[in-house]
């Protein structure tokens, strides 16, 4: 039967031929639909765009390497020597073209990374400079994949052909298309389905494993068209257009990219390589990238859970940044914070942040548990106006003068927070106040600093809207920020912003080679919440106000009732520093993102203070780093809404694609399982000690014997002989127990009720060609 099944017949040969012709165009249509962008002005092709404009030729050439190695595989003699001359080929291909090649390989690797990290914000981006210009890199990439596809037909030949293993045809197929799957991307719909109809008819035909080559091939093309039809029938059923995922199915991609978050809590961290961390996430305490934000778009999951007796709009601060760098926030150098503590010494003892509380009177106390369900970085988000509290026992710490770190592992936090009232008391002792002013000193010192090229044109915007009127009396010969009358500027600051800016979420980013707050105040004029925060705290610093980035959420708490937080409520605004007070919170972004909130009441409400407060930040977008769904039914949505909903038709077809990529990676957990136990047990029975191996295979009898095996008279002398006897036994007399396990294990898979099969199968393996020996 063995012989028998590894010849060919014309009906075999076809249906091997339709499987790799479903397989290997599918994939490399799908995977140029997911990475490579079409309808596009060729100036903006990036190389692997111009590979999918230049698709049809690559799945001509990709269908005739499938048919190649339908033909070197399904040769009666001499296949393997074919397969070794074209390998030999592909070598020598590869050898000549090195340097093009593996520029090619780099930069199709730094497209689909880069575009995955874009799409679920992931943080981490791939630096590589080939040193090529455009059109040559064009070429490198469409030969890397041109030599990528003619290996893969190779080896995807000999699976489907000679292995027939329809994992193996998964396990190789499926790992290119998962980034962009995994990142809600949508590949070409009839080539994903030829794809997966090539897995499932693998799957079924692999039942005919001992039938005739005739047989085989009809049984393959039966269930390629079952398989097709089926998925034809799928896709029928459930749209493209105006599906909706069920509320289960939200909740559970919700909760596993929760549990992906939280996971890598433990996971080890690394400073080199090839990726490196440019974090835009809200809460980051590294850096926030400006230069490289784009349009919004958000994946659909809670990242916050907040229950509070606060009713009015919250905004939890994540970290602040105060260095900015070629268009990236960044934190203060290390050991600057040393050195302030250093000269304080033990007088530094509250953290800069509960300032405010200290410094003034106040309304009523609240209370608010934050727990982070899917947020990343490692800062808690926190209430402004903070009072002093345990904060270890809390699991925060504080970290220089910029957030609190959360401790590992701990995800919920319950704080105390109040209302500032407009007039401040007066700081409660000289002790106080000397570290205050301390502390002042050191706000000077680190949060003015403006680039030197910026200074010259944000000096030039300062004196226009100066002499408008913009920021007070035009004839007074500066603006004055005593009094505490800085966060009043910074008003002024945002409405002038506004007046010449546009809130838009698609907003390109900036041009490479242009520094992304010019570009956005002086060239596109359009942006969001990242690009007003950053442009207002360099003129605020440009005025003489010490203002710093800050970034975070905004959540509106209902009494008694937990509320879900999502991705699109994270938020960039500014705080100013106030003498005598503190740090100041101040919203730059205009009220046009305030139309996606949707806020009961119509009206945008002061989220920090009472109604005769100074002015606040109030609501507005996402800086576009945190993923998450539409607010849950306990609350309205978070602002600034993304285009792409989750629950809309691409993303649901998303999700079989994912379902499969699950079931596949299933499938092939049980399978190392089933080859790890399965290749102990040959280790075992063909181990150098031969009494050793022969008292295990006669233990595997007497596991047989629980599935209704039976032992022979005649292994159970051989085990006696081998376990009291001084003797070794010869390889003939072990030959015979392996071969009463074989008939035992053959004859049980064969017989055994359907339901009792199954697992035994799995664990003993399939039924192995029929023994007849007549020593038995």
């Amino acid at each position: 039967m063995a012989e028998q099944e590894k010849r060919l017949s014309p009906l075999s040969v076809l249906g091997d031929g339709l499987l790799l012709l479903c397989a290997l165009p599918g994939l490399t249509a799908s995977f140029l639909s997911l990475y490579g962008r079409t309808g596009i002005s060729p100036a903006l092709m990036e190389p692997l765009d111009w590979a999918a404009a230049q698709g049809d030729q690559l799945l001509l050439l990709t269908a005739l390497f499938a048919l190649l190695a339908l033909c070197v595989w399904s040769l009666p003699r001499f296949r393997w020597t074919a397969a070794g001359g074209l390998a030999a080929l592909w070598a020598l291909t590869l050898w000549g073209n090195w340097q093009a090649v593996s520029a090619g390989a780099v930069l199709t690797v730094q497209s689909v990374a880069d575009l995955f990290a874009s799409r679920v914000a992931w943080g981490r981006t791939f630096d590589y400079d080939s040193g090529l210009v455009l059109q040559a890199q064009r070429e490198a990439v469409r030969l890397f994949l041109l030599l990528a596809l003619a290996l893969l037909a190779l080896v995807l030949g000999w699976v489907v052909v000679r292995a027939r293993r329809w994992w193996m045809a998964a396990l190789i197929t499926l790992p290119p298309l998962l980034p962009g799957l995994l990142a809600d991307l949508y590949p070409c719909w009839p080539a994903f389905l030829a794809l997966c109809a090539c897995w499932c008819a693998m799957l079924l035909s692999s039942l005919c494993r001992w039938a005739a080559p005739s047989a085989r091939g009809r049984l393959t093309l039966a269930a390629l068209g079952a398989s097709a039809l089926a998925l034809a029938v799928l896709t029928l059923i459930f749209p493209r257009e105006g599906y909706t995922r069920p509320p289960w199915a939200l909740k559970a991609q919700e909760d596993l990219a929760n549990l992906a978050n939280r996971a890598a809590d433990w996971l080890p961290r690394w400073e080199n390589g090839p990726f490196h961390t440019t974090i835009t996430f809200v809460g980051s305490a590294e850096e926030a990238d400006l230069a490289h934000a784009g349009p919004l778009d958000y994946s659909g999951r809670t990242v916050l859970r907040v229950t509070s007796d606060y009713d009015r709009l919250l905004y939890l601060r994540g970290s602040s940044l105060a260095i900015y760098e070629d268009g990236v926030w960044k934190a203060l150098p290390e050991g600057t914070w040393q050195e302030y503590l250093d000269q304080a010494g033990e007088t530094a003892s509250a953290f800069p942040l509960v300032f405010p509380v200290l410094t003034s009177e106040f309304g009523g106390t609240y209370t608010a548990t934050v727990n982070n369900v899917g947020a990343v970085g490692t800062c808690v988000y926190t209430p402004y106006f903070l009072f002093s509290q345990p904060w270890e026992e809390l699991g925060m710490l504080p970290v220089e003068d910029a957030y609190f770190a959360r401790k590992q592992g701990q995800w919920e936090h319950t704080m105390t927070f109040t209302q500032i009232s407009r007039d401040r008391g007066m700081l409660p002792d000289s002790v106080f106040q000397s570290e205050l002013a301390r502390y002042q000193d050191y706000a000077y010192a680190h949060y003015l600093d403006v680039p030197e090229e910026l200074q010259g044109e944000l000096e030039e915007l300062i004196r226009m809207a100066w002499s408008v009127g913009a920021l007070g009396d035009p004839y007074m010969s500066a603006p004055s920020f005593s009094d505490g009358d800085a966060p009043k500027y910074a008003g002024q600051l945002a409405d002038f912003l506004s007046t010449f800016c546009t809130y838009d979420q698609s907003a390109p980013a900036a041009p490479e080679g242009t520094d992304p707050v010019l570009y956005f105040l002086n060239e596109s004029q359009r942006g969001y919440c990242m690009h007003y925060a950053s442009a207002a705290t360099l003129l605020l610093r440009t005025m003489g106000v010490p203002a710093r980035y800050v970034s975070g959420f905004t959540a509106l708490p209902q009494p008694g009732r937990q509320v879900d937080v999502p991705d699109r409520a994270a938020h960039a605004w500014v705080e100013v520093w106030v003498d005598g007070f503190g740090w100041y919170p101040v919203e730059v972004t205009p009220a046009a993102a305030f139309e996606q909130m949707a806020q009961p009441g119509g009206d945008n409400p002061d989220p920090l203070t009472s109604p005769d407060a100074t002015p606040t930040p109030q609501p507005t977008d996402n800086p576009g780093e945190t993923p998450a769904p539409s607010q849950g039914p306990e609350g309205p949505a978070g602002p600034g809404e993304g285009e792409n909903d989750p629950a809309q038709g691409p993303t649901a077809l998303l999700a079989v694609g994912k379902g499969l990529a699950a079931l596949a990676g299933l499938c092939g957990l049980l399978w190392l399982i089933q080859f790890a136990v399965k290749r102990h047990r040959t280790q075992r029975l063909a181990g150098p000690d031969r009494n050793q191996a022969a008292l295990y295979a006669y233990r595997c009898l007497e596991r047989l014997e629980r599935w209704g095996g039976r032992i022979d008279p005649q292994g159970v002398e051989l085990a006696e002989k081998a376990k009291y006897s001084a003797h070794t036994l010869s390889e003939e007399e072990l030959a015979v127990l392996t071969r009463l396990v074989a008939r035992e294990r053959t004859r049980l898979a064969a017989g055994l009720a359907w339901w009792r099969r199954l697992p035994f199968r799995y664990l003993w393996g399939m039924p192995s060609p029929p023994v007849f020996d007549r020593d038995l």
